[in-house]
């Protein structure tokens, strides 16, 4: 029985080729990891839509927060008249709305880099 063993292994080749260089395969590999690192320096394009996409986040973000502060302005300046209060109660209620849908965003986005494994295209921390 160790024979037939020991004349199946020898007859497996010692050396393994090397699948990132011989193969279509290894071939695909190798060009997306090129894709994926930047050139001279230069951001890739998943760089440049990861940075794009948390600088619309921050923006809307401040935007919320000035919406936020501009309608307790008018609030506490409503002087009791209804008519101001509730236009500032909207703009208060839009901004609440508009924090939850900024805040949905990032989430999804973050979800969706981890668990569809995109973080790589779309690097969002420095390394």
């Amino acid at each position: 029985m160790f024979t037939i063993i020991k004349s199946a292994l020898a007859k497996i080749p010692s050396e393994q080729p090397n699948p990132s260089s011989s193969t279509p395969l290894g071939d695909n590999v190798s060009n997306l990891d090129k894709a994926l690192s930047s050139v001279n320096g230069n951001p890739t394009l998943g760089q440049v839509m990861g940075n794009v996409y948390s600088l619309a986040i921050i923006f809307a973000a401040l935007i919320v927060f000035v919406y936020l502060i501009w309608g307790g302005f008018e609030w506490l300046t409503a002087g009791g008249d209804s008519d101001k209060i509730s236009k500032a109660q909207k703009k208060l209620t839009g901004a609440v709305i508009g924090f939850t849908v900024v805040l949905a965003a990032w989430a999804l986005w973050r979800l969706t880099l981890n668990i569809g494994g995109l973080g790589s295209f779309f690097p969002l921390e420095k390394k």
